[in-house]
């Protein structure tokens, strides 16, 4: 697995043009900030321009599907032992 940070700008609007009470809707992601300004002409809540912001994002790319799985089982694990006490985890064996 390969994993890296990409600087970038999130041009995004809402789901509801009409009032702005809807969920953020991404449009794109550019790494250049005036491109994402371009994207947004005009899609805001009612015919407005909508919204950019700077983001650093983690990239990841598996090799293959099983590389996948294997990642995917391990934060599934990590989310369950993450919810046991440590009294729990004794009991169980697991420290």
């Amino acid at each position: 697995m390969k994993t890296f940070k990409q600087n970038c700008f999130e041009a995004y609007t809402d789901s509801d043009l009409n009032e702005g009470k809807g969920h953020k809707v991404t449009i794109g992601y550019f790494t250049n900030q005036a491109d994402a300004y371009k994207a947004v002409q005009g899609k805001g809540v009612m015919g407005s321009d909508g919204n950019v912001s700077s983001h650093v994002i983690d990239i990841k790319i598996f090799e293959n599907y099983e590389e996948y799985i294997v990642v995917s089982d391990e934060k599934i694990k990590q989310i369950a032992l993450g919810k046991l006490s440590e009294v729990e985890k004794k009991v169980l064996g697991l420290i």
